[in-house]
């Protein structure tokens, strides 16, 4: 599952606005550089010869993959989905997640490490595992001034 649509769900504001899941599909990811790429190189998507031409434009492809990513905002808790009319409706963590650009792989960690008894080394150590961070370097000239910490 390509980490790009679920982040690209979780960003989108306006979710409360949107009428259903068939909307998302048709309106939104029409428009993506992933569509783009998947309707241009389908194979490197996992989209067969077969599947292009019976769905030219990959709606069902489109469908699965939002469907998955709305599964696992639902599952943690950055929206509310209903699988069987495709509504979804936001939540107050979804938004404050989506304000502050929170990653979904981040509200996983704080979901499944965050506990009211915390102390505050335990709380910084939790938040240092925002996915956010995994791209930072240490400089080789902060690296004597850590060891002294």
């Amino acid at each position: 599952m390509d980490l790009f649509i679920i982040d690209f769900l979780s960003k989108y504001r306006y979710i409360e606005s949107l009428p259903s899941l068939k909307f998302l599909i048709l309106i939104d990811t029409g428009y993506t550089y992933l569509y783009i790429r998947m309707l241009r190189a389908p194979s490197l998507y996992g989209v067969g010869h077969d599947a292009l031409k019976d769905d030219p434009l990959l709606q069902q492809r489109r469908k699965d993959l939002i469907h998955t990513a709305a599964l696992t905002l639902d599952k943690n808790n950055l929206i509310k989905y209903d699988k069987k009319t495709g509504q979804i409706q936001s939540t107050e963590l979804g938004r404050i997640a989506s304000h502050y650009y929170c990653t979904n792989e981040t509200i996983a960690t704080y979901n499944q490490l965050l506990k009211p008894t915390l102390s505050e080394i335990e709380l910084f150590r939790v938040f240092s595992l925002s996915s956010e961070f995994k791209h930072l370097t240490v400089r080789e000239v902060e690296c004597g001034f850590l060891l002294h910490v």
